[in-house]
Parts: structure tokens; C-alpha cells; sequence
């Protein structure tokens, strides 16, 4: 598989096999380089979905939901500068009663491609991240003064972020903001602040313009805050 894929698609560096109990798995570090003009294969089902056409087999589909239909999106999302954000969405949701540790199966996975558990509701929009390659992240409730909006930082300010890092925010930079300032780094990592278990969680999923009119320092200013 890792010959094929480096052969025809991208170039497959080593496949290691992790050994903690998870049977038959292995993972495949791919160079970030031969993914830059590939923007498809940034997930893992975009992988699968190369594979299945190299082996010329069926593709599983990814699972379906429906989403509800309460119309409180509105009070969900605010500002949204179109001239960075192509799209920004957001649902909302109750956590389980006991949201602070995922199952071990999730954390292993996670850990696998080098991601730290935080607790289930984070971890499972990181597991979602990976799987399709689309940016997530969920917010809790309590500690965001909604909504939220998506637009570039207009002054100097510092996050922590849910790996225990601390990053300087310079103008600029791509942030979800709340009513009090920013509260992620947008498509890169949020912030500790907002990301514990709480009741009522928000999950966002955004896209970024990768068309059209589009501010090259805004995505200078983003690379530089990563």
C-alpha cells in the first residue's frame, strides 16, 4: 500500500505499527510537501478515497446525520468576514454526563497521529478533523460569550491554547472571537479557556477562502501564530 501510494499519489515516508493493542493497524507518514497541491488528501477518508481508486475498489461512505432544524444558528454565529471565511457553521449540542474522559479506543487513535487527549467532546471533533480533513473544534457553552464570529485579530493579544501552549495573536491573524476577543487560532487550535465539557456545546466547522479575493497577510499572520 505505502509503495502504490508513494508510486502514483504521494510520497509515503515510513509505516510504522504502534503495538499498544489496536490490531492491524498501521500508520503511514506521509511529506506534508507532496500533500501541498492536494488539498483532497488533507484526511484521512481522502487517503481511502485515493486508495480505493489505486486497488479500483468500492469507497464506504462516510456516516450520515441529520442535522436539527431549530433555526438557533442565528444565535450561533455572528460576523463572518467573507473576504477570509468562505464558511463558517455551527450546531449545538448537550454533553453526555460524564464528558471528561474518551473512551480508550479514541484516545489511542488520536494518539497514533500525535494528538493529545483533552477530554470526549474535544477529542471527538479532533478524530472528525482527521477523518475528513475539515478544521472543527467545540466550545463549551459556559465559558463563551456567544456568538461567534470569524475574522482577522485587529490588535495584538495572547490565547492558551488546549496543548498547554501560549501564542501571541498578532493584526492579522485568523480568530474566532466571541463578545470578549478571540477564543481559537482559526483552522489551527482553540483555546483552554472555552474547550472544557459543559451542558450545551457548540461545534464549529469553517472553511477558508481558497478562491477569490483573499488577504495574503492574513495567511501569513496565521502561519506565523502556528
Amino acid at each position: 500500500m505505502a509503495r502504490e501510494l508513494t508510486l502514483k499519489t504521494v510520497e509515503v515516508e515510513a509505516v510504522t505499527y504502534p503495538g499498544d493493542g489496536a490490531a492491524n493497524d498501521a500508520v503511514l507518514e506521509i511529506d506534508n510537501k507532496s500533500l501541498t497541491n492536494r488539498p483532497d488528501l488533507w484526511g484521512h477518508y481522502g487517503i481511502a478515497r485515493e486508495l480505493a481508486a489505486i486497488y479500483d475498489q468500492p469507497l464506504r461512505p462516510l456516516p450520515s446525520v441529520t442535522l436539527p432544524t431549530s433555526g438557533s444558528g442565528s444565535q450561533l454565529i455572528g460576523e463572518v468576514d467573507g473576504q477570509v471565511c468562505q464558511q463558517f457553521t455551527a450546531v449545538a449540542f448537550e454533553a453526555p454526563p460524564d464528558a471528561s474522559a474518551a473512551p480508550s479506543w479514541l484516545r489511542s487513535r488520536l494518539a497514533q497521529v500525535g494528538q493529545t487527549s483533552v477530554n470526549l467532546c474535544v477529542d471527538l471533533s479532533n478524530y472528525v478533523m482527521y477523518a475528513t480533513g475539515q478544521p472543527t473544534h467545540v466550545y463549551d457553552a459556559d465559558h463563551v460569550g456567544l456568538p461567534l464570529s470569524v475574522r482577522p485579530a485587529t490588535g495584538r493579544a495572547r490565547l492558551n491554547l488546549v496543548d498547554g501552549s501560549i501564542v501571541g495573536i498578532a493584526a492579522g491573524t485568523l480568530v474566532i472571537s466571541d463578545s470578549a476577543g478571540p477564543v481559537a487560532v482559526a483552522g489551527v487550535m482553540g483555546g483552554v479557556a472555552s474547550a472544557g465539557p459543559s451542558r450545551l456545546m457548540p461545534v464549529t466547522c469553517w472553511k477558508p477562502l481558497h478562491s477569490g479575493p483573499c488577504n495574503p497577510p492574513v495567511r501569513t499572520a496565521t502561519r506565523a501564530a502556528h
